[in-house]
């Protein structure tokens, strides 16, 4: 009897295990998918001035969703700063460039600021509405944590979510001329 209960307990409780897993799944995968175009939208940059993502149309781009306060988020800029030294400036068959455009979710431009600064995110376009994750253009893309990137191809149309970087590199690598 009681190894019965034991089993039957058990098997509650893997399926509830289960059922978490599948729930967190759905709820941390954006919105937006691969072959969908990217949102357009516009934000300040760091020096204050308009961003426009349609104007990057051309290029290929790492659309980064992360924060000065998220500590894997600090983690994947190495990686990031990697594919950017090794592709940007390069010859591409059907792009003129890559790049990568990181929106900061954030409060605080300060904080903001001053870690674009210390991790050496300065070449890239860095943006922030400082709305945290009711940020408008959070919810256009439906980035519910962070980080959370797209790459996008020459049209502006998302060719992977949440790639890794392995995955970014060979994307980028077999589009070199």
């Amino acid at each position: 009897m009681l190894e019965k209960l034991r089993t039957h307990y058990g098997s509650i409780l893997l399926a509830l295990v289960v059922l978490y897993a599948i729930g967190r799944y759905f709820y941390k995968k954006p919105s937006v998918i691969n072959g969908e175009t990217a949102p357009n939208f516009t934000s300040a940059k760091l020096d204050g001035t308009s961003f426009d993502l349609a104007t990057m149309h051309g290029q290929y781009i790492l659309l980064d969703f992360w924060g000065s306060w998220c500590g894997p988020c600090i983690d994947e800029v190495p990686k990031i700063k990697d594919l950017y030294q090794k592709f940007h400036g390069k010859a591409f068959k059907d792009a003129t460039n890559f790049d990568v455009v990181s929106f900061g979710v954030e409060k605080d431009r300060n904080r903001w600021a001053s870690a674009i600064q210390q991790l050496g995110m300065n070449d890239w376009q860095n943006v922030s509405d400082f709305n945290y994750l009711e940020s408008p253009i959070t919810k256009l893309y439906g980035v519910r944590v962070i980080p959370t990137k797209f790459l996008l191809n020459t049209e502006g149309v998302i060719i992977g979510v949440n790639l890794s970087f392995e995955e970014v590199e060979k994307v980028l690598q077999e589009k070199l001329k």
